[in-house]
């Protein structure tokens, strides 16, 4: 299996799996940090990641279109939630990439749920393509889950946000919650790129979907989020009947 670096500190392991991999590191290579300092999801937002959480990055090589990176964040989405199944979480997908634990209260932007973690997909090498279009060569895979509830919980403006696997009943260590995911994500991410194993992807996540259903606002479009498409695009039918095709999005469910 490939390398996983354990690390106690480091300001992000994505810059730590961007360096290994410009380096020569293999496919799945994994770096785990016990804190973060400077750690971050999507849009460049800050993420809180103490002790207690599990924050991983994974070098990830292959060729598949760039239009079709968007699997690797929806795979990892997916392994992520059989790995939680068996340590006994059921968690649902918030389109994208957000990982998210259901809640009696509903929450301004989750409604009936709260964030235990997320998956950030960062393309490193993209070939320029022709006839085929471009093609991604390499990138960095972050995933990380709140495991534990922070010492003297949750920074004030996430305290009606976020969610830990203990807060949900389960007492588990770190250790082994990487030992349920590790294995999958270095062995299974790529096979997303195949079309038939995608489509069984994208089955299970509809089933699992925190989004689909509700009545959401992404990018100026308010209206039912009606399905994901067979590229995993959410897919809005506004006030007016109209159907939008969303590929990327930081969607607010209104409650």
């Amino acid at each position: 299996m490939p390398t996983i670096h354990r690390l106690d500190e480091v300001a992000s392991t994505q810059q730590v799996a961007r360096a290994l991999l410009d380096e020569g590191a293999e496919h799945g290579t994994l770096v785990v940090a016990r804190r973060q300092t400077a750690g971050r999801g999507r849009l460049a937002r800050a993420w809180q990641s103490g002790e207690g959480g599990l924050w991983l990055s994974m070098v990830v090589r292959g060729s598949l279109p760039a239009a079709r990176a968007p699997r690797l964040t929806l795979g990892a989405a997916a392994l992520t939630l059989e790995a939680l199944d068996v340590l006994g979480a059921h968690a649902a997908v918030k389109w994208p990439n957000d990982l998210v634990l259901p809640h009696a209260v509903p929450a301004a932007r989750l409604g009936p749920w709260r964030k235990l973690g997320g998956v950030l997909l960062e393309a490193v090498l993209i070939e320029p393509g022709h006839l085929e279009g471009a093609v991604l060569r390499s990138a960095v895979l972050g995933l990380g889950l709140n495991v534990r509830t922070p010492p003297g919980g949750f920074a004030e403006e996430l305290q009606d946000v976020a969610i830990a696997l203990d807060t949900a009943g389960l007492s588990l260590d770190v250790d082994t919650v990487l030992g349920a995911l590790a294995a999958p994500l270095q062995t299974r991410l790529l096979d997303v790129i195949d079309d038939t194993v995608f489509a069984g992807t994208l089955a299970f996540l509809r089933a699992r979907s925190a989004t689909l259903g509700m009545r959401v606002e992404v990018d100026g479009i308010a209206g039912l989020a009606e399905r994901l498409d067979d590229e995993g695009a959410l897919c809005v039918r506004d006030d007016g009947g109209v159907l939008h095709t969303v590929r990327a999005g930081d969607v607010q469910c209104m409650v």
